[in-house]
């Protein structure tokens, strides 16, 4: 299985208002902050503002979506989840401020069926083919990059997995990437062990554990009635 490698990037330019959100997000859910360290803890890392956008990276990228969604209707603000899968796919979706899907991406959708799974449906060829126009109204425009960017959507999507010619160059991911990033103004791409790195050597980031409160053990001394 090729590596996920996401990022959430919210539409916010104050890092404390997205670390305050996380809080909150985490707590509906029922997780309260934990040591970092612990074996069964969520972990997130919130990178420094980086013009329009703070990005937000899960440890456990199947999470993203759903972190995207939280934050959005907490923050009131966009957010864009901005993913590859190794150097073979790409992917994105993008929510409105109340966390509500907007649009929809993926270079090739039938790249994360398991085996014996249905190739993508109709359907999801459609949703996932992603709307350039859709993300410009979203962000207020995009620029002289929305058509670049059109382009390289257009030209990486591949409808079905069984229709590759091996011997047939695509697109690079990371040449769609760049077109992505241009666009919207992103901060670089990374992921959270790239995050927790490059903060390791002294870039300042922040990273957040919640996990299940766990119920306290107490002893209960046996109850002796009073004599008289």
């Amino acid at each position: 299985m090729e590596a996920v490698r996401v990022a959430v990037h919210l539409r916010v330019k104050d890092r404390v208002r997205v670390l305050e959100a996380l809080r909150a997000v985490m707590e509906r859910q029922g997780l309260a902050r934990a040591d970092r360290a612990a074996a069964d803890a969520r972990r997130v890392l919130v990178a420094p503002s980086h013009g329009e956008w703070t990005a937000v990276y899960p440890e456990v990228t199947g999470s993203a979506r759903d972190l995207a969604r939280g934050l959005a209707a907490e923050l009131k603000a966009p957010a864009l989840v901005v993913g590859t899968i190794g150097e073979e796919a790409l992917f994105y979706s993008a929510y409105d401020d109340a966390g509500d899907g907007v649009d929809d991406y993926h270079s090739c959708p039938d790249f994360e069926k398991e085996f014996g799974d249905d190739d993508a449906s109709p359907e999801e060829l459609e949703r996932t083919r992603g709307d350039v126009d859709r993300l410009a109204e979203l962000l207020g425009g995009l620029g002289p990059g929305a058509d670049l960017l059109r382009a390289a959507l257009a030209e990486a999507r591949l409808e079905r997995l069984r229709d590759v010619d091996a011997w047939q160059q695509r697109p690079d991911v990371e040449e769609v990437l760049v077109r992505l990033r241009d666009a919207l103004k992103l901060p670089p791409f990374a992921d959270y062990e790239e995050m927790v790195s490059e903060g390791e050597d002294g870039l300042d980031v922040r990273v957040l554990a919640f996990r299940k409160p766990r119920a306290e053990r107490g002893f209960k001394l046996p109850f002796r009635p009073r004599g008289p």
